[in-house]
């Protein structure tokens, strides 16, 4: 059961870091490519001492070619989910992201052979149920904003690369495709430079603690990466992204908490109607992402 405990790790890890991703675009700058830009290479810096001293390995051309693509279209979904957060709440967008399960598991049955049951598929109606539940204002009312239509994109986008992370494994290992990932989503934020560089600049003379905030947001993220990657070598590729669909129980405690506690640092609304849907959601998609694992 190591993968299951590495999943839950991640899932807690990433939601840490949607919460830095939130403070990022909603305090420090209104630009997800400049946000993106300097967590990542912030996060890409912070890793290269660790990558040259345990030494990570290249895997063959093809395998390299289909993972910079892979890498490719991530950052496509990564964009869309930056732009998600800067219109909803963290645990609204992170919820609504419980559609991702559905694509991973379709496309997995698709490209990797593996196969579901009925359970699995009654974990999926819940996954599906929870992200309709959280696009509610209130009972009654669905309210779908730009960032709703905006998911379902980034979800297949996302699923996509973790199928094909789960292929290139086949001819790799977890640590050195963690790596690679980070170096070479870098290479492409370089070659872009040009598009946001003077946001970037500008954001980091104006508020120098944006790289603080970068740097831990994108250090969770990397660990929980790391988890992710090691978890997928374990077990099948549907198993583990159902089971990282936890991730928004972690995101609504965190953000309650720091709603309590730091209401200048974040916001949530943590009304009682508000949060009765928040939570109803929640479980219903932890207990989707339960059956789907079984």
């Amino acid at each position: 059961m190591l993968w299951f405990f590495l999943a839950v790790l991640c899932a807690a890890l990433w939601a840490v870091s949607n919460i830095g991703d939130k403070v990022l675009v909603t305090k420090y700058t209104n630009s997800p490519l400049a946000a993106m830009a300097i967590a990542s290479l912030a996060g890409s810096l912070a890793l290269t001492p660790f990558a040259f001293a345990f030494g990570f390995s290249i895997p063959a051309p093809g395998l390299l070619a289909l993972y910079c693509f892979t890498v490719f279209l991530w950052m496509l979904g990564v964009i869309l989910y930056y732009r998600a957060m800067q219109e909803a709440e963290a645990s609204r967008v992170a919820v609504a992201y419980n559609s991702l399960p559905i694509f991973t598991l379709a496309l997995a049955i698709l490209f990797l052979g593996e196969t579901v049951s009925l359970l699995q598929f009654a974990g999926i109606i819940c996954l599906m149920l929870g992200a309709i539940l959280v696009s509610l204002k209130k009972a009654g009312h669905i309210k779908v904003g730009k960032w709703a239509l905006a998911v379902p994109v980034s979800a297949v986008l996302l699923a996509t690369d973790t199928v094909v992370s789960k292929y290139v494994l086949e001819g790799s290992d977890w640590w050195s495709l963690t790596v690679l990932r980070s170096f070479i989503f870098s290479a492409f934020l370089i070659i872009g430079l040009p598009l946001y560089y003077k946001k970037v600049k500008e954001t980091i003379i104006a508020k120098p603690r944006v790289l603080a905030v970068a740097l831990s947001s994108e250090s969770f993220y990397l660990v929980g990466r790391a988890a992710f990657m090691l978890s997928l070598s374990l077990c099948a590729a549907s198993l583990v992204g159902a089971v990282t669909a936890i991730q928004p129980f972690f995101v609504l405690l965190f953000a309650v908490f720091l709603t309590k506690v730091f209401p200048s640092f974040l916001k949530e609304e943590i009304g009682k109607e508000h949060l009765k849907l928040k939570i109803a959601a929640v479980v219903l998609a932890v207990a989707g992402a339960a059956m789907v694992s079984l």
